[in-house]
């Protein structure tokens, strides 16, 4: 049954670094946007050292947060909200107590220390058995919560893990892998779909967070699925480029395609897949870059425009890593061909085109799973800079579209919302309604055909630096260098 086909609902994304939230209504249109960087926050009394131990995640952090978001939001749009609707960065897990409060911090997703065991599809339970090693604290852990349900429980005293389908649950857990993990099932919340009610704002949440009492809280996602629904790549064919700290191309395909060097998952569709290749750490490359360079308080359009200008006839290349595995990442970078002449520019291009390239790479082993994308939506701070989405455009050769709210994980939240409110089981038509494209970046063929030649050289050289570093130390000191591009 419908519940409402209008009003605004109150669309939340936690992120790594910040969180953000934005009030929109059913057209799409962002009424108010406002990001709040943990790094400006303190904990609220009583968190601390207990949770911070081992280098963990304070989870009050995002209570913190959500508290500073809607005083930075104001009475009046809290207010005139009908709904509201979380999406938040996973796998990610809090671990709570018979108290309901976390006994220890979240072990994040971007941790390596999780215990995973070869073949089990899991990405949750393998976080939740790290806590194991702990045994005075594991007795302690009454039952787990994923990051965004964990700002949903404050609301509503509910918990429950957030999934898009029946399909995608084995990815959070199944009876079989909690057996494997030896994790009692009763430590693991219900999952509850994308897009159906979760709960409402409690009294005490109300009155704690400045909130109407009742408000529905729809089942939102992980931030990935919801940038899906929030790009509007929901219809097999479409893909878009989620770029940020890390980055992944996402295509949206009819079927389960596989190939070693992207991962296919269910999509935020029921029924349709995302098949996705990773690049887990372009943003922080350019950022590293940025630092060691002495310009990270230089603006970006400035140094992307001062390295897309200077000639590129006479620069080192740059390799994020020297092996090449399923996940193109920042590990054991190598410059090579330095000069005593090139500074930062040349070096600056060298990191850029590494970047480009690692994108241009991975549409091409896409292609080579059988998803062809041939055009990307944009997703992330990133999509601000015109100089680099040109720049994209023409390494790649595929058109980017730029959505007008480039949080798409705000926007996916915000369909989920409506889906509820408009009690809806069909969410793709709400995602097109909501997404707004703003601009378009066509490549240009003159310069496409140059980055290509570009791309082909820095592909032989990167193969040859790969091979070097696999023979033995004496037969890599003898290996040629890589070869300069034209």
């Amino acid at each position: 049954m419908s519940i409402c086909r209008s009003g605004k609902v109150l669309a939340v994304d936690i992120g790594t670094s910040s969180m953000k939230g934005a009030v929109i209504d059913s057209g799409g249109h962002a009424f108010s946007l406002v990001r709040v960087p943990f790094l400006e926050l303190s904990p609220p009394k009583g968190a601390g050292s207990a949770l911070t131990w081992e280098g963990l995640w304070d989870p009050e952090l995002w209570d913190a947060g959500f508290h500073e978001l809607l005083h930075r939001l104001g009475p009046d749009c809290c207010g005139s909200i009908d709904a509201v609707a979380i999406s938040g960065n996973g796998p990610s897990v809090v671990p709570l107590g018979r108290d309901g409060r976390p006994v220890a911090g979240s072990l994040l997703w971007h941790d390596r220390r999780e215990r995973r065991l070869d073949g089990d599809p899991s990405f949750f339970l393998p976080k939740m058995a790290w806590y194991r090693h702990y045994p005075d604290l594991w007795r302690s852990i009454e039952g787990f919560i994923g990051c965004p349900e964990y700002l949903g429980y404050l609301l509503t005293g509910e918990r429950f893990f957030y999934t898009p389908s029946e399909e995608f649950i084995p990815h959070l857990w199944s009876r079989k892998s909690a057996d494997l993990y030896d994790i009692p099932l009763k430590m693991l919340p219900p999952p509850v779909r994308t897009g159906v009610p979760a709960g409402v704002v409690s009294a005490s949440a109300a009155s704690r967070f400045g909130l109407r009492e009742g408000i529905p809280l729809a089942a939102g996602g992980s931030d990935f699925l919801m940038a899906l629904l929030g790009s509007g790549v929901v219809r097999p064919g479409m893909a878009c480029d989620r770029a940020g700290t890390s980055e992944g191309i996402n295509f949206c395909a009819s079927k389960r395609l596989s190939h070693p060097r992207v991962r296919p998952l269910p999509h935020a569709v029921p029924g349709l897949y995302n098949i996705a290749g990773i690049l887990s750490s372009t943003g922080l490359v350019f950022e590293w870059f940025r630092r060691i360079s002495g310009q990270d308080r230089r603006d970006y359009e400035e140094m992307l425009e001062e390295i897309h200008t200077a000639p590129f006839s006479s620069r080192p290349l740059f390799f994020p890593s020297i092996h090449r595995g399923a996940v193109w990442e920042f590990s054991g970078g190598v410059f090579a061909g330095l000069l005593p002449d090139h500074g930062p520019v040349e070096m600056g291009q060298a990191v850029v085109s590494a970047i480009g390239f690692g994108i241009r790479d991975c549409i091409e082993s896409l292609s080579e799973a059988g998803c062809r994308v041939t055009e990307m939506r944009v997703c992330g701070g990133q999509g601000r800079n015109r100089i680099w989405n040109s720049m994209k455009a023409d390494i790649v050769g595929v058109p980017l579209l730029i959505p007008e709210l480039l949080d798409c994980e705000l926007t996916g939240a915000a369909a989920a919302a409506f889906a509820m409110l408009e009690g809806r089981d069909d969410i793709v038509p709400i995602s097109e309604r909501l997404v707004r494209i703003a601009d378009r970046f066509d490549p240009n063929s003159e310069e496409h055909g140059l980055w290509s030649r570009r791309y082909d050289s820095y592909r032989r050289s990167r193969d040859r630096l790969l091979d070097a570093f696999s023979l033995s130390e004496g037969a890599a000191k003898g290996a040629t260098l890589p070869e300069r591009e034209p």
